[in-house]
């Protein structure tokens, strides 16, 4: 329920009057557009609709060639004779056409091969025609209606869910007439998102035997042809179409609104108009598709508007965008007093582009929108119809608040001319300029008048005393200071960079505007805009240090850009700015190029004076300070003589550097060389038992409240705190010399191998170095007596192997291979690690590495790809023979040993092909055995191969037999998991019927039932979870451990009462998943009667009836 009353009549984003009050939009223009967009919803037309066709005559005078006229009802006799002059329907599949009764089991004639005989029988389908247009929403358009195709369904016949491909140009539409019949069965479903049309053809009032009846269908729209369950059905099917000159019509069922509101249009001038949107959408969906995601009335009144100003010239044409709507109403539950309203909203362009939020951070702001109301809806329900979600928040003395939170998305538009005005208006002036920017080029006039109102709507700028109040942000200045350069106008870069640019010293991501400064400094004179640009460079920002991380100094600032200069005018004015500011205050360097830049103009190049100031300002610099001079200190030591006063003067600072480093080496050599939790140089907190933490054994600590002594209030309060831990993070770090070693102490080793394999070229001693080190810390490895410890993980195994071939040492590769590679049989991801497998195998000669690779590829527990795959797949990926038969041979080895499952496709091929195709009899006898004693629904990858391949033998021959017998039994099972699919609704449920039992019997049900989620609030249903963790124990224990035959998602978190919880909420996966598998089934099982038909192994493959 909407809370109205604490918005006093003034309801959200403007609007003013009570709750019962039914809003209009602001201008005579936008009242007209407003009723307009109202009446696409009826001319949107009706998506499927039919009935008995009154307008024809019972009997078409359907006569076909060689066979005369056919007369309704059919009778078996005549139908007989009928499908004998037929062909087999098709269906298309991605770009092929295929044909394949157990997707679709029907008969077709051409047109060309039937002629209507009925003379009356065109004049009354235009009767009908003009009919089927009004209702489609094309009332007035001449549609033409051209006969596609006969069909002919006997029992059995149907057509799985599908869309139509439009036959002809200009298709809108399907038509298709039955003419009197008496078959069972054979309902036309047509589906429109959660909808269901279902059309029988007057079987439900007994009127199919005596009447010919109609259905009309969108082209793409899905439908679904039921099972023919008794008798014989014939369907004339006729292609609805737009007159040629008319195409442009095509999908646009609001064809007669566009015309008048493309008059209203034109007629606006400064208005703008936003339309909300009556369905519910996800940021998700708009994201991805923009307005293509608008549906029902959303769908025409959108097409409608959009028609209409393709229609007026550019001078006229709006805008459009999307945005998500928010509010946030804060209610005192102690009092019942409003403790804040606030307001947000998120842009989108019309095809999905996100355009970022705008937010009413201190609830004073409330913009005002002109919104349209189509459907004369009061203000109440204008607003009831927000989604809506709920958190309560306990403040301490104050008494808990309700915090409420609503949203909805609109679609708003504007004048095209005045855009720039709008985005400023509604959005940010950041968004503004960037939209600004990505036009085509924009006049120096356009771009002034657009800062006037920049500057004017954020209240930036220097007053008549030369104060300065607030200013452009740095994002805005990325975007500007380059459309200045563009528009080449050095009065309005002058005035920007004075009175609307701020100061830029240690401002947060100020360096991101050096390309922009260099390109001001280089594409003006220095007389028009130096002094400005000394000044937003050379000065210190007073907001830096407010909750943002500091950017460059004013120096590196001036240094930096100074270092992408080729004009000496500027240059010298930016380092003699940079060494009097280095003069005058305490200055660090973090930046190389800032320090090369000094180094070469004030030390090498520079007078003395110069030279004697920076080098007094660095020996007054902590030796921590000196890393990017350090650098520098290296690189150029030579450029001074060493016998010379300056290069004295700067080895003493190079001697400071040194004895600082050999003090953080000693430190850090003290550290043990095994891993711990310990960080013993960790900073001072504020609270102390963070730093006893950060320097204990321990790995985690968990903090009950803000202080030691209380609690958090609410989850957000504590999120807060972890922000502020995460962000305020206490540094630590190591010598560069020694960071491989303090990767694999400090972190883990798959995070130390992935950081080794992204440096420069690793050598084979640096490889078995690190190894070693790996392996001690982490305890890896076989003992003298043969017996396996902890391995790597497949992870490390990732990066560590494609460094071995890198390195190309044979010794260090068997010795990785069989002291410290896990046995990958079944192990969890073992498949990714197949490409490097086959390099291994190619890169190194078998006698070296065949022995240890077949041992780790052929054995193993965990899930994962078998033994078996991962022999076979490697296998599949080598060219030389040797690896490949000692892998080929391993693999049947095991097969004959043990029970073999494939789950790759790429397996069965190899296996087919080498041990089955190739093979002696003895592979193919014990290889065919194992298949079959293979449960059906194991053979998948094997069905597809037998399809594929069952060419290669004689079907006279007994391995053609035996294989035979194997697809007969995979056939049968095909069948009874059609059957049951098959039984499924045909329109989407929330119902899982053949979902696995759990072991709480209350997800079992819920599951199987109608409803989309269910909240659990225990271990088990009689007690409540002791607190979140257990309550995300449990949830992952229900994602890993996924109950058969069903798709959800369980989640924990804590409910509006405090107490922790998890949700299981359904997907639509499942649902998906069995259609997918229903066509994909009916496929597999007559592509396996079509290679086995006439095998005295294979059982009828006759498509069982739906019941």
């Amino acid at each position: 329920m909407f809370e109205a009353e604490y918005w006093e009549d003034k309801w959200p984003f403007g609007g003013e009057g009570e709750p019962d009050d039914v809003p209009v939009p602001k201008g005579e223009v936008c009242v007209k557009i407003s009723e307009l967009v109202g009446l696409a919803d009826e001319n949107a037309g009706e998506y499927s609709f039919g009935g008995q066709a009154d307008t024809l005559p019972v009997d078409p005078g359907l006569f076909v060639n060689s066979l005369g006229t056919i007369s309704f009802p059919l009778v078996e006799e005549e139908a007989e004779k009928l499908i004998a002059k037929c062909e087999k329907s098709p269906y298309g599949h991605n770009m092929e056409t295929r044909i394949n009764e157990y997707v679709r089991k029907s008969w077709q004639l051409q047109p060309d091969k039937v002629e209507i005989t009925n003379r009356s029988w065109e004049k009354e389908l235009d009767k009908l025609t003009e009919i089927i247009a009004n209702r489609l929403g094309y009332k007035g358009i001449p549609l033409q209606c051209k006969l596609y195709k006969v069909l002919v369904y006997e029992e059995g016949g149907h057509f799985y869910r599908h869309r139509d491909t439009e036959k002809e140009d200009g298709m809108i539409a399907t038509l298709v007439v039955q003419p009197p019949s008496t078959h069972e069965g054979g309902d036309l479903v047509v589906y429109h998102y959660k909808e269901e049309h279902r059309h029988d053809f007057g079987k439900a009032d007994g009127t199919a035997a005596y009447l010919p009846h109609f259905a009309v269908h969108y082209a793409d729209a899905e439908h679904y042809l039921e099972n023919v369950t008794k008798g014989f059905r014939l369907a004339m099917v006729y292609s609805i179409c737009l007159p040629a000159a008319m195409h442009h019509l095509r999908k646009d069922p609001t064809w007669t609104v566009p015309d008048a509101l493309s008059v209203a249009i034109s007629q606006m001038e400064n208005e703008s108009f936003a339309l909300l949107l009556s369905h519910h959408y996800t940021k998700k969906s708009i994201g991805d598709l923009g307005c293509a995601a608008l549906k029902g009335a959303d769908r025409a009144r959108f097409q409608a508007l959009e028609v209409a100003n393709s229609r007026v010239s550019d001078d006229k044409k709006l805008r459009f965008f999307i945005a998500k709507l928010s509010l946030k109403l804060d209610i005192s539950l102690s009092d019942s007093s409003c403790w804040g309203r606030k307001q947000a909203f998120h842009w989108y362009t019309t095809s999905g582009e996100d355009l970022g939020r705008w937010k009413d951070e201190e609830g004073g702001k409330m913009l005002k929108f002109n919104f349209l109301n189509p459907g004369g809806e009061t203000f109440y329900w204008l607003w009831e119809s927000f989604t809506r979600s709920e958190d309560i928040e306990f403040t301490g003395n104050e008494g808990p608040i309700k915090s409420t939170k609503y949203s909805r998305f609109a679609v708003f538009a504007w004048p095209a001319v005045r855009h720039e005005e709008n985005m400023l208006n509604f959005t940010s002036a950041e968004h503004a300029v960037e939209d600004l920017a990505s036009r085509k080029l924009v006049s120096a006039a356009a771009l002034r008048t657009f800062l006037d109102a920049a500057s004017s709507k954020s209240g930036w700028g220097v007053d008549n005393r030369g104060r300065r109040g607030a200013m452009a942000s740095v994002r805005f200045c990325r975007s500007f200071l380059n459309l200045l350069v563009d528009v080449g106008d050095p009065e309005l870069t002058k005035l920007f960079l004075s009175k609307y640019c701020p100061r830029l010293g240690k401002q947060n991501e100020n360096a991101s505007l050096i390309p922009a400064f260099i390109k001001i400094a280089s594409t003006f004179s220095w007389v028009d805009v130096g002094e400005a640009l000394l000044d937003v460079l050379g000065t210190q920002s007073p907001y830096w240090g407010y909750g943002e991380k500091p950017g460059d100094s004013a120096v590196e600032l001036l240094l930096r850009v100074a270092a992408g200069l080729n004009d000496e005018v500027p240059r010298q004015a930016l380092l003699a700015k940079a060494l009097k500011k280095i003069e005058k205050e305490k200055t660090v360097l973090h930046s190389s190029t800032a320090a090369e830049v000094l180094w070469k103009h004030a030390i090498c190049l520079g007078d003395s004076q110069s030279f004697d100031m920076v080098i007094s300002k660095l020996d007054k610099m902590e030796p921590s300070e000196l890393g990017p001079f350090g650098n520098v200190l290296v690189q150029h030591g030579s450029d001074f003589d060493p016998t010379s006063e300056q290069f004295v003067l700067l080895s003493k600072i190079a001697a400071k550097r040194m004895e600082w480093l050999k003090g953080e080496i000693h430190k850090l050599d003290k550290l043990s060389k095994t891993f711990s939790w310990e960080m013993p140089y960790a900073g001072f907190s504020e609270r102390k038992e963070i730093t006893e933490f950060l320097r204990g054994p321990q790995q985690s600590m968990t903090l009950k409240g803000e202080r030691s002594d209380q609690n958090f209030m609410n989850l957000r309060t504590a999120k807060e705190l972890a922000t502020t831990c995460n962000d305020e993070r206490i540094l630590f770090a190591w010598p560069t010399v020694r960071h491989g070693e303090n990767m694999l102490n400090f972190t883990s080793a798959e995070l130390a191998v992935k950081d080794l394999a992204s440096r420069k070229p690793v050598s084979a001693a640096e490889l078995r170095t690190f190894l070693d080190a790996a392996s001690s810390k982490s305890g890896w490895g076989v003992d003298n007596r043969g017996r396996r410890g902890a391995m790597a993980s497949v992870r490390f195994c990732r990066s560590f192997l494609n460094l071995l071939v890198d390195v190309g040492d044979p010794e260090l590769t068997k010795l990785f291979l069989s002291k410290y590679c896990p046995r990958l049989g079944k192990k969890n991801e073992n498949a990714s690690l197949i490409p490097a497998f086959i390099k291994i195998a190619s890169t190194f000669s078998w006698d070296d590495v065949g022995e240890a690779l077949l041992d780790i590829l052929g054995y193993g527990e965990k899930p994962g790809d078998s033994a078996v795959e991962l022999l076979l797949r490697v296998a599949a990926g080598l060219n030389d023979g040797v690896p490949r038969q000692a892998l080929l041979a391993k693999a049947l080895e095991k097969i004959e040993k043990e029970k073999t499952v494939l789950h790759s496709s790429t397996a069965a091929e190899v296996l087919w092909k080498h041990a089955i195709c190739l093979g002696d009899s003895q592979s193919f006898d014990m290889v065919i055995s194992k298949l079959d004693k293979m449960e059906p629904s194991e053979l998948g990858p094997f069905g597809n191969v037998l399809v594929q391949h069952g060419s290669d033998f004689d079907p006279t021959s007994e391995q053609f037999a035996l294989l035979s017998k194997i697809a007969a039994k995979r056939v049968e099972w095909l069948k009874g998991e059609i059957h049951k699919l098959d039984k499924l609704s045909k329109t989407f449920s929330w119902e899982m019927p053949y979902a696995g039992f759990s072991e709480r019997k209350e997800i079992t049900e819920f599951l199987r039932g109608p409803q989309q989620s269910m909240t659990l609030k225990g271990e088990r249903s009689d007690q409540n979870f002791m607190n979140l963790r257990t309550a995300k124990e449990l949830a992952t224990t229900c994602n890993d451990e996924r109950i058969r035959e069903s798709s959800y998602v369980a989640k924990a978190s804590v409910s509006k009462y405090e107490r922790a919880v998890v949700t299981i909420t359904k997907t639509r996966k499942w649902y998906e998943d069995s259609q997918a598998n229903l066509v994909r089934y009916a496929e597999e099982m007559a592509n396996l009667s079509d290679v086995y038909k006439g095998s005295r192994g294979l059982v009828s493959t006759k498509r069982p009836r739906l019941e």
